[in-house]
């Protein structure tokens, strides 16, 4: 960036972060990236080598798009999709190579209650989640031979639920960073070898000014 264009960019970042905390915004999108530590492997990655095949074992990895509604000053509403993949096996034999992969779809709703008032003047805003909803689980095997290829698949529906707490560190009052910790339990079972915790790390975007007061003024009406 030219020196003649960088004053006018660093005003307009003052402006923004000034005006950080004069509004409670009312709706906002996310995306977020996640590791997924499930019941059934606590590894990260695992490799093993031998003279006839070769073992990789990855751990999961996911997406996340979320949708926040704000429905009081503390408390908003989020939708989740999200998608896991996780190499369960990958072997190298001789003649063919076998991959196992698992995958999660999520379709979670919940809600977020933010700790701190609203009004706090505070750039970090820590809050406890919880939700529901269901977890498509599909389990994938690939054989790779020289002059051909054979899947399987099977798949199964759990609902389950998740519960979790996490930060968001706002920079200006419409973008800000998260951090969250979930613990899923899929088929509301902690032993279900699909359930675990997830670690995720997005961002945020928030827009729509929230105005409590008009919102009273409309419940007093209709009563």
């Amino acid at each position: 960036m030219k020196p003649k264009n960088f004053a006018p960019a660093f005003l307009l970042v003052l402006v923004c972060c000034a005006n950080t905390y004069a509004q409670t915004r009312s709706a906002g999108i996310g995306i977020r990236g996640s590791y997924w530590n499930m019941n059934r492997d606590g590894t990260l990655l695992r490799l093993e080598n031998s003279y006839d095949h070769q073992f990789v074992d990855l751990a999961g990895g996911g997406a996340w798009l979320n949708f926040l509604s704000r429905t009081s000053a503390s408390w908003l509403m989020e939708f989740s999709l999200g998608g896991l993949a996780k190499t369960v096996e990958r072997v190298s034999y001789r003649d063919r190579e076998d991959t196992h992969v698992l995958a999660v779809v999520p379709v979670l709703v919940g809600m977020r209650y933010h700790l701190l008032s609203p009004r706090n003047s505070g750039a970090l805003r820590p809050y406890f989640a919880f939700g529901a909803g269901p977890y498509w689980v599909a389990d994938i095997l690939v054989e790779n031979y020289y002059d051909r290829d054979k899947a399987r698949v099977e798949s199964e529906l759990f609902a389950g639920g998740y519960l979790g707490g996490g930060l968001d560190f706002m920079i200006c009052n419409w973008f800000g960073l998260n951090f969250d910790v979930r613990r899923h339990f899929v088929g509301f079972d902690t032993h279900n070898e699909h359930s675990g915790y997830e670690y995720g790390l997005g961002l945020q975007f928030m827009w729509g000014n929230y105005r409590p007061e008009r919102r009273e003024r409309r419940e007093r009406c209709c009563h």
